[in-house]
């Protein structure tokens, strides 16, 4: 698979962690990719929850305008302008993190 710069993104991990850098999915869990669809649960949501979403991401397309719509308190919603893989890998990285300390910062009133 190359979508979204897959192979570019191994190539990048190799270099950042090694030549030992898991890339794997377990078996089982491509039984459920087809059935899963954690949206649906988001309504019931209990927990402070932080959605981050590619705007490019073909992989695993991110909808920010359908998300908005779900009537929940506890889930907040951001978006990083990448594709699938790119915030994994700086310089977007940096990007991500400060999404979520931000979001856990503001759990604990920090």
């Amino acid at each position: 698979m190359d979508r979204d710069g897959a192979f570019r993104a191994k190539e990048q991990s190799v270099k950042q962690y090694g030549p030992g850098a898991p890339n794997y999915v377990a078996a089982r869990s491509a039984l459920t990719m087809l059935t899963y669809k954690p949206i649906k649960s988001l309504e019931q949501t209990r927990v402070p929850t932080l959605l981050i979403g590619g705007t490019r991401d073909t992989v695993a397309p991110f909808n920010q305008s359908e998300l908005q719509k779900i009537p929940n308190p506890n889930v907040s919603i951001s978006t990083i302008d990448a594709n699938h893989f790119e915030p994994y890998f700086p310089p977007l990285l940096e990007q991500n993190l400060a999404i979520q300390t931000r979001f856990l910062n503001s759990l604990l009133k920090v």
